[in-house]
């Protein structure tokens, strides 16, 4: 019996006892569940596959404890300038260990009541109705067009 969860953006293959690494979670210890079942199989003939999730199917969940992932190592060089810089990085994870793959309600989801409380909206005002303005006559520019005036330097002829 597994499942396919989706936690925090990205998928995970769990059984029942599992301990698996993910993105850090808010708490640090302490019960989760996580409702976004997309596949459950009982067996390999018995299978539901959700629509993208399966309503009213959940995974119980335990903290552990936070652990750091493997260190990542970023290397930047800037050829004939003198530059080089190493930088490490360490992922901050949680380490959960699957309870419980359980169907139904949830309990949380079971005891809470949804109360809408309905308010009276204003009747929409009437709209009014904005009459374009008339086009504003613009003076036509005047072109004017020069022409070049023959110098004297440009009559003079050469002579040989």
């Amino acid at each position: 019996m597994y499942a396919i969860v989706e936690i925090q953006g990205k998928q995970y293959r769990v059984k029942e006892n599992d301990k698996i690494e993910v993105d850090s979670l808010k708490k640090d210890s302490g019960k989760v569940t996580f409702d976004k079942v997309m596949l459950y199989a009982k067996d390999d003939k018995n299978v539901d596959i959700g629509h993208p999730y399966i309503d009213g199917a959940y995974i119980e969940a335990e903290i552990l404890n936070p652990v750091k992932g493997e260190k990542i190592r970023v290397f930047k060089k800037k050829s004939k300038k003198r530059y080089e810089r190493t930088i490490g990085f360490r992922k901050s994870l949680s380490l959960i260990q699957i309870k419980g793959i359980a169907f139904g309600a949830k309990k949380a989801e079971a005891k809470k009541e949804v109360k809408v409380d309905k308010k009276e909206v204003p009747a929409e005002q009437p709209k009014v109705q904005v009459q374009p303005k008339a086009p504003v006559k613009t003076a036509a520019k005047k072109t004017t067009t020069r022409t070049k005036k023959a110098s004297s330097k440009d009559q003079q002829t050469l002579d040989i």
